[in-house]
């Protein structure tokens, strides 16, 4: 019973420091890419892109992303910088781009941390 435990534990301990390195916000990494040329993808909803978005963003859906970048023929050695409303879906949006093979993915944050100053 004991040795079970400590799998369980050591399971736990697994999964909440993937989440948690998963949900690794790098904001100014981002800006950075974004001001060398990187691809900007907003996963907003259509509701939330239409509300406003960042200028150099291209929208493509959390939900439909993997469908959407592949249709864009984005080179999988790009430098893709991704960003939400929170950074949540950015995160989650990341990991399945990575699983997909794409080696340069930044999750920056939320939308309002990535604007342009003054706009």
């Amino acid at each position: 019973m004991r040795w079970l435990m400590k799998i369980v534990m050591f399971c736990s301990v697994l999964t909440i420091s993937q989440q948690a390195f998963a949900q690794e916000i790098e904001t100014q990494k981002g800006l950075d890419a974004i001001a060398n040329g990187a691809v900007v993808i907003d996963v907003r909803t259509d509701w939330e892109w239409s509300s406003g978005h960042h200028p150099k963003a291209l929208h493509m859906q959390n939900t439909l992303l993997l469908e959407k970048i592949a249709k864009q023929n984005i080179a999988k050695d790009t430098t893709i910088v991704l960003y939400c409303r929170s950074g949540k879906r950015a995160a989650q949006s990341t990991k399945d781009l990575q699983a997909a093979g794409y080696s340069k993915v930044i999750n920056a944050g939320g939308f309002k941390d990535i604007m342009p100053k003054g706009d």
